[in-house]
């Protein structure tokens, strides 16, 4: 709809309404006005359609036309609010894989630190404990890679559970 001049209209919604308004515009990523303008549309074109397709019971070309106006009308709003959608699901997942990177960094200083402070206290030799320290965390390295690749114990524990047949036991 071109903008020109607008006239200004309030509305007093019930808190569940507003909240529904709230969750649709923020996942089409819009202004409130702006949803309820486009919502306000496509109800008035619906019923506009709905209408004509009343009017038009003899003509059963224009209620084809009519419905598939229709549908691909709906279809285009689908779109935009899957897109919405799945843009800010992808900015979601990208967060938590740098907050799963970070994680696993915290915790491999924090066994390094373990093992340094602890596990060979009784080595006196500082190049001594700092080898064994690198040696025990290059196991420790590549049985976590092993864990994360092969989907740890307790996913072959969950999958023994199980019978052939996919069943529980």
């Amino acid at each position: 709809m071109p903008r020109g001049r607008q006239e200004e209209l309030r509305v007093w919604l019930p808190p569940e309404l507003y909240n529904r308004v709230l969750r649709e515009s923020a996942v089409r990523g819009v202004s409130l006005s702006r949803c309820v303008r486009d919502r306000l549309e496509a109800h008035f074109g619906l019923e506009e359609e709905l209408l004509d397709i009343v009017e038009r019971k003899d003509v059963p070309t224009a209620d084809q036309a009519t419905g598939t106006a229709l549908r691909l009308r709906l279809l285009d709003e689908l779109e935009e609010r899957l897109g919405a959608t799945f843009g800010r699901q992808a900015e979601s997942l990208e967060q938590i894989a740098s907050d799963v990177r970070l994680v696993a960094c915290l915790v491999d200083r924090a066994y390094v630190g373990l093992l340094a402070t602890l596990a060979f206290q009784d080595l006196g030799d500082v190049d001594a404990r700092s080898a064994q320290v690198s040696k025990y965390h290059a196991t420790w390295r590549r049985a976590a890679g092993r864990l994360w690749r092969d989907g740890g114990l307790a996913f072959h524990l969950a999958a023994s559970e199980q019978s052939p047949e996919g069943e529980e036991k």
